[in-house]
């Protein structure tokens, strides 16, 4: 076992999606958990297939305004430089993610409104088909044409492609694709647990292939059906390593604030979060318990190279090509 002193503050630890409140009255305080543990960066979700652009305009503007009256502990970054500042300056960076097309209202000319906002990530598809491709838990025939001009237009402005709520191939189209390398910001291997939201040995391999990285979810129905902790998460993270190696594995802990909203959520869309994939059970691991998954990296031998790149240097990496488009 290693016995080194690590000290968080000097890595640079990367959460791909999180889950606030989609309204106009959301707790953001989690933010400031986030700060308090030695996060670097949080992607913070802003919109769902469900969400109307108008909806998430205003979301985005409720978010900026959060974000600017807490200027000494948060700033909103839209490129690599802006996010190192950040980190100079012990602040949380934090920019905006989107999953499905929803907001965009069909109109591609839309992708680069919410990127000059500060979307730095979107998923073209949730859950379900839509004009784009297949959905996880939907009869998947693959990328449609609309799907492959929005791939097109996300390369161009250099906006990170994440596969995680698409189907198997859609999943492998977009990879194909997209000359930029992409993500699956959230989600877990189906091979240590068989839910549809989790993706195949194949499509890790392919992500991987292409420069990406996956990050892993701490909610319990994707790791197991018993309670998400350290040690099974870190199992996670020890089969992604086994498959492709320590540079494509990071996190993406799909936190929610403020649970028992989301759970209203849950029902009052059905066809998103079917009942059948348990997402009334759902169980997370908090941002104050990067601590133990640390731990739990350093008592299984993981070095401090490997280590920060699983914390956040992968996904790092990925957004310094992707956002400054030199893929």
């Amino acid at each position: 076992m290693n016995s080194y002193i690590f000290n968080k503050l000097d890595y640079f630890i990367w959460d791909a999606h999180a889950c606030p409140t989609l309204s106009l009255n959301a707790d953001l305080s989690a933010l400031f958990e986030f700060k308090n543990n030695g996060y670097s960066y949080v992607s913070l979700n802003v919109g769902f297939e469900a969400n109307s652009r108008k909806e998430v305009l205003a979301i985005i503007n409720y978010f900026t305004h959060f974000i600017a009256e807490n200027q000494s502990d948060f700033l909103l970054v839209k490129n690599i430089d802006e996010l190192l500042d950040a980190k100079k300056n012990n602040k949380l960076a934090i920019s905006f993610d989107i999953e499905g097309i929803g907001p965009l209202d069909n109109a591609l000319e839309n992708v680069e409104l919410f990127y000059n906002l500060g979307v730095k990530q979107i998923a073209p598809v949730y859950n379900t088909n839509n004009v784009c491709g297949g959905g996880c838990f939907d009869n998947d025939n693959g990328l449609k044409p609309e799907g492959y001009d929005l791939v097109k237009e996300m390369n161009r402005l250099g906006i990170l492609i994440d596969c995680s709520h698409s189907g198997y191939k859609t999943s492998l189209d977009i990879i194909e694709n997209s000359k930029h390398p992409i993500i699956f910001s959230h989600s877990n291997p189906k091979k240590l647990c068989n839910h549809e939201r989790n993706i195949s040995e194949d499509l890790i391999v392919a992500c991987a292939e292409k420069n990406g990285v996956i990050g892993l979810n701490g909610i319990n129905i994707f790791i197991t059906d018993e309670k998400s902790t350290a040690v099974n998460f870190v199992n996670q993270i020890d089969y992604i390593v086994g498959l492709v190696g320590v540079d494509h594995v990071g996190l993406g802990f799909d936190f929610v604030f403020e649970h028992e909203k989301t759970l209203e959520l849950v029902k009052k869309y059905p066809e998103n979060f079917p009942n059948s994939e348990q997402y009334s059970n759902i169980q997370m691991l908090s941002p104050n318990s990067i601590d133990d998954k640390i731990n739990e990296l350093i008592r299984r031998d993981y070095n401090f190279q490997d280590i920060d790149k699983i914390l956040g240097g992968n996904f790092f990496r990925v957004a310094s090509l992707v956002w400054s488009n030199k893929c």
